[in-house]
């Protein structure tokens, strides 16, 4: 019994010391400002229309790549901040809370409704 129970505790510990334990740590501003990598790896995307007088796709914004969403967002003012930024004579959006690099840019196409666009990974 006692022959097991060492066994154990030295296989045990072989185990533990053979793991690298947590990955190194990325500096806080790095993991600040970069960007989360993508989840699921989109292969096709069907771009649906745009409002009228608006691009499907914005390039050179945050030099990056922006295509419509799929469906319009009805947010409050209180919701967004001006990006100090313009695309076809609009102002553009961000969340109020985003910071750079953006999530998302919403560009109004009526009252109170917002077309919202994601960066495009390539």
């Amino acid at each position: 019994m006692q022959r097991g129970t060492t066994l154990g505790v030295l296989i045990l510990a072989a185990a533990l010391a053979a793991c690298n334990g947590f990955p190194d740590l990325v500096p806080a501003e790095e993991a600040r400002t970069r960007p989360p990598e993508p989840l699921v790896e989109q292969t096709a995307r069907v771009l649906p229309e745009p409002p009228a007088g608006l691009p499907a796709e914005i390039s050179g914004v945050a030099g990056r790549t922006w295509v419509i969403a799929a469906r319009d967002q009805r947010l409050p003012a209180s919701a967004l901040r001006p990006a100090g930024l313009a695309v076809a004579g609009r102002e553009v959006y961000v969340l109020t809370w985003d910071e750079p690099p953006y999530e998302r840019l919403f560009v109004p196409s009526r009252p109170g409704v917002y077309v919202e666009y994601r960066e495009l990974w390539q």
